[in-house]
């Protein structure tokens, strides 16, 4: 194989002026547009502002993922504020970093220019669709969480293992599929041996640790069986909730000649 030329492996100027001019052309072209009305974003955005003022998750709101996610966006927004700005700068602030961590992940494997495609392809990814953005998602969860794992990978790459491990345990707090994917990926690269046997028993004793943090705070809460395992253990809660948001309830209730109103959701 002959010598790489200097440029393979670092951004040059024109390299940085595609990434620079590709991001702003998706943002013009994403302007005003991130924000949809739907359930799940509004749960997003109004949960963390409850939180600050004093409610708990599971017990006070019903939420069906791990609670990073909305506890951290709490932690953010009371200290810029609960407003759309704070949301989108929070998007912008986890799309660079998605961006930027792909591009370290890759910059070693590939070329410069293969990298900065990694940027160019994700700049457009669900920048024009519904709930599908990393702005205004359909699941604050899903994003962080996925911010979280591009954080690992470009760690692992480089190796920096305690930085991947932390990143996978958080990512596991997200979303409940983030947790089987991260103990998939430990296992696969300690028996791969690209992590020594001490950072698989780090790893195991950061979730043992978390899980016991989190069962001990959420104590007076239904947390596991009637929120983060609900809709895969059929909790009582879950299934009422979605009857009324769906209106299985309503129609049921109508049907059957009943007067008044049915229950609110809780």
């Amino acid at each position: 194989m002959g010598e790489e030329s200097p440029d393979n492996r670092q951004p040059t100027a024109i390299l940085i002026a595609i990434v620079i001019a590709v991001a702003a052309i998706a943002f013009i072209q994403s302007y005003a547009r991130w924000l949809d009305p739907i359930i799940d974003t509004g749960r997003d955005l109004y949960i963390p502002e409850q939180i600050a003022k004093g409610a708990k998750l599971y017990r006070d709101i019903r939420y069906q993922y791990p609670p990073l996610a909305p506890y951290l966006l709490a932690l953010i927004t009371g200290a810029i504020g609960h407003s759309l700005a704070a949301y989108v700068a929070i998007g912008i602030a986890q799309s660079a970093t998605v961006a930027a961590s792909l591009w370290i992940a890759l910059r070693r494997p590939l070329p410069a220019f293969a990298a900065t495609l990694s940027f160019v392809a994700m700049c457009f990814c669900g920048a024009s669709t519904w709930g599908a953005n990393f702005i205004f998602p359909y699941s604050y969860g899903a994003t962080i969480g996925m911010t979280l794992l591009c954080i690992a990978l470009a760690s692992f790459v480089h190796g920096r293992s305690a930085i991947a491990i932390t990143a996978l345990v958080l990512a596991s707090w997200c979303k409940l599929e983030y947790a089987v994917a991260a103990m998939v990926i430990v296992i696969i690269l300690t028996i791969a041996r690209r992590i020594a046997w001490r950072q698989l028993a780090a790893y195991c004793g950061a979730m043992i640790a978390t899980i016991a943090m989190v069962a001990f705070y959420f104590r007076d809460t239904h947390w596991w069986s009637e929120n983060v395992f609900a809709a895969w253990q059929h909790g009582e809660r879950a299934r009422r909730f979605f009857a009324l948001v769906s209106g299985v309830r309503r129609f049921c209730f109508c049907s059957a000649g009943e007067t008044g109103s049915p229950e609110s959701p809780s």
